[in-house]
């Protein structure tokens, strides 16, 4: 019995030195740094939340002093300190979306619903790091900001059932990673740029707007793909060039229904 007592004192000799009353070297403590929220992260936020209506509009867990609280924003440890990298903005916000929201250097995914008014802000170019923007059922009005095509990582981009206007920016179709764009619902109008048709992996939605002009070329040429382009303003005659074509004859459903007084005729 002692000499198994003796052996378990050898195995932690912590426990011999707490008996005897003796002292060990002194180790220091593993201290986890505490990591905080950007301090201009935290300050955008707070503007976004008040500009947005805040208070019940967005829960009323919100505590502006603790970000812990701030449901639907997500954030990811960054260089030492958490950044926000997800906002979905309350369906029952009420206000504008600020300028600001461009100052967010690592947001990667922005969901805009509510009674949203005024127009997409030209900074919003600024989110180089954005991968996914969704706008949809708001009463955003306005026009898409050429600035747009600043947004070299965007991959997808949602602009749907809101109050929008004006004619696509080319600039848009030029973006190198974007491989969904649905702009339906709104009331985007003229030609349907060619450069949103260029990308083979992309799919286009451009449905229940009031586009007048398809060119043909997307027809003719088989780097162009085909958008869903139904219920629009596009009239004419199909070029017999056109007709003859295999893309036509396995496509043209896509452009089949227009508003009415509208519409193709073969």
């Amino acid at each position: 019995m002692k000499m198994k007592l003796f052996y378990f004192l050898c195995m932690f000799p912590e426990i011999v030195c707490m008996l005897c009353g003796c002292s060990q070297e002194e180790k220091p403590m593993k201290v986890t740094p505490n990591i905080s929220l950007n301090k201009t992260d935290s300050m955008i936020m707070l503007d976004v939340y008040d500009k947005t209506g805040g208070g019940v509009y967005w829960g009323e867990s919100w505590d502006r002093r603790d970000y812990h609280t701030w449901t639907d924003v997500k954030t990811e440890e960054i260089d030492g300190e958490y950044r926000i990298v997800n906002i979905q903005i309350s369906p029952f916000a009420i206000g504008s979306l600020p300028a600001t929201i461009g100052e967010l250097a690592e947001l990667r995914i922005l969901y805009l619903n509510g009674n949203i008014v005024g127009g997409l802000p030209s900074a919003i170019a600024n989110l180089t790091k954005l991968e996914v923007l969704s706008v949809t059922a708001t009463a955003l009005g306005g026009e898409i900001p050429k600035e747009i095509g600043e947004l070299e990582k965007l991959k997808r981009l949602y602009l749907i059932n809101n109050g929008m206007t004006g004619e696509v920016p080319v600039e848009l179709g030029q973006l190198p990673s974007l491989l969904l764009i649905d702009l339906s619902h709104n009331h985007f109008y003229g030609t349907v740029p060619l450069t949103l048709l260029e990308n083979k992996n992309r799919e286009v939605t451009l449905n229940y707007n009031d586009f007048t002009v398809l060119p043909w070329d997307s027809w003719l040429d088989d780097k162009f793909i085909i958008p869903s382009i139904q219920y629009n303003r596009l009239l004419g005659k199909v070029p017999e060039n056109v007709r003859n074509t295999e893309k036509w004859k396995h496509n043209k459903w896509l452009v089949d229904m227009q508003q009415e007084g509208y519409g193709y005729i073969e």
